[in-house]
């Protein structure tokens, strides 16, 4: 992050990495090393930590917090988020049940004077147009820049986000057979993901799954 101060003119957020995917636990060295980088706000998802809001506020910095839920929003806001990104079901990785833009005025509502951003199946202008309308004062992308130049993920994977129809997007239900949990409570939400192969027989098999072992035709 120091490094890439010196390249950019804008102030920088943090997203916060975890210590091993095996574990899903947060890595307290990065966390108290982004605290000490001082960045201008932190972006936290798929939970609403009030012990970790805290410690950045006592730092001067922001929290952004992404919800999916009115009741992830409401612990958000109790717990004094900056701002809050209203993530709806059409958005890759884990996401809510409720549609982006269903979503973003249910929560623009209960925010208040907290800023509220759009997420989920936004990639381009229209739908940063179509998120402004009912209230959010702006957008978060991700999935949209896997497909990036500057991403280091294989061309395939970027060739098959940008070829993929929306109609190929599924939701990974049971992903509790063949994830590992998460370490912080009510990290509620079910992963989209593109059909493949893999997932396709995964499917209707669930109940025999494993991580180890996860299809089974």
């Amino acid at each position: 992050m120091t490094g890439l101060r010196k390249h950019v003119p804008w102030p920088l957020a943090a997203v916060l990495p975890r210590a091993r995917w095996a574990a899903r636990a947060l890595d307290e060295d990065a966390f108290q090393a982004t605290i000490g980088e001082r960045p201008a706000g932190i972006s936290f998802r798929l939970a609403v930590p009030p012990d970790l809001i805290a410690r950045a506020h006592d730092a001067g910095i922001l929290w952004i917090q992404q919800v999916s839920s009115r009741g992830q929003a409401d612990g958000a806001l109790r717990a004094g988020a900056d701002v809050i990104v209203a993530q709806g079901g059409e958005a890759g990785g884990h996401g809510g049940d409720v549609g982006t833009m269903v979503t973003v005025p249910d929560l623009v509502d209960m925010a208040g004077e907290v800023p509220v951003l759009a997420a989920g199946g936004i990639a381009d202008g229209r739908g940063l147009a179509a998120a402004l309308t009912p209230g959010a004062q702006g957008v978060q992308m991700g999935s949209l820049f896997l497909a990036s130049e500057e991403m280091s993920v294989s061309q395939a994977w970027k060739s098959r986000i940008v070829e993929s129809a929306a109609s190929d997007a599924v939701k990974a239900v049971g992903r509790e057979r063949i994830l590992p949990p998460f370490n912080r409570p009510v990290s509620a939400g079910v992963p989209r993901c593109l059909r493949t192969p893999w997932w396709t027989p995964c499917a209707s098999t669930l109940d025999r799954c494993t991580p180890q072992r996860p299809c089974l035709a």
